[in-house]
């Protein structure tokens, strides 16, 4: 049994994701009819997390398809589930 406590999870920087179904009001900004892809998303989350980083606030990421947080979190590319550690919190409201 391994005692020692892996000391890159310390070192993960934090991210909150305000998640919920379609038509809560989560992203309200977003225009319903444009070509935007999970790709998309997952590129301009990157970005903004890291400059909200630098200013040393925790990024609180609002709206999103599963998909969309699907794509981000297990893309090889981006590496998010190695480099950040992400807390989820679901909206439910009715429609």
């Amino acid at each position: 049994m391994n005692t020692f406590i892996n000391d890159d999870e310390f070192k993960k920087k934090k991210v909150i994701f305000i998640m919920g179904a379609t038509g809560t009001g989560k992203s309200s900004e977003i225009d319903p009819y444009s070509d935007f892809k999970a790709e998309n998303f997952c590129l301009q989350v990157v970005v903004y997390i890291e400059k909200i980083l630098k200013s040393q606030c925790v990024p609180i990421i609002v709206g999103g398809s599963n998909l969309y947080m699907e794509n981000l979190m297990e893309d090889p590319v981006f590496m998010f589930k190695y480099k950040y550690d992400s807390f989820f919190i679901w909206i439910d409201v009715e429609q």
